[in-house]
């Protein structure tokens, strides 16, 4: 049996169309996806993000500057792979799938839970520096105190005294 390794967007693109949808309902997916693209896909989505109506497919090709024509296929061929690109209701135009627009709007918006908004709030919940300091200082004691009874300067009773105060 031979074991075979696929990148996020190759599983994704692999997947039936209902159940991408699922899938890009997810703003830990959708964000994981979005940050494993080609940076110029990534600019297309986010040019394309708040457009409600979708592009022409001869106004994305203004975008590429002179030399730069097969980025753009390949960019755009990647968006049409995942199915995070696709065709608009006007002849001609090009849309992004419609749950992943809305999951990485609400994302980047900071609306949804995504990974953003969930470190920022593990950062607001943790401890303030002065008990960080505080623990830190009676961790540093009691090291102190523990080195000092392995030396031999104090009796075993003492330790325990002074552990317990």
């Amino acid at each position: 049996m031979q074991h075979q390794s696929l990148d996020l967007a190759s599983y994704i693109a692999a997947l039936p169309p209902t159940i991408k949808f699922d899938v890009f309902s997810s703003p830990w997916t959708t964000q994981a996806l979005f940050r494993a693209l080609s940076p110029l896909s990534k600019q297309y989505i986010l040019r394309l993000l708040y457009v409600d109506d979708g592009v022409y497919q001869d106004s994305m090709r203004l975008w590429v500057v002179p030399g730069a024509e097969s980025q753009h296929r390949n960019a755009v061929n990647q968006l049409e792979v995942l199915s995070v690109l696709a065709p608009g209701s006007r002849p001609g135009t090009v849309v992004l799938h419609p749950a992943f627009k809305a999951c990485l709007r609400s994302a980047l918006s900071g609306r949804g839970l995504g990974l953003d908004v969930l470190s920022r709030q593990l950062v607001l919940s943790a401890a303030s520096m002065q008990h960080i300091m505080s623990q830190a200082s009676k961790r540093w004691q009691v090291r102190q105190q523990r080195s000092a009874c392995r030396r031999g300067g104090w009796g075993s009773a003492s330790w325990q005294q002074q552990r317990h105060n």
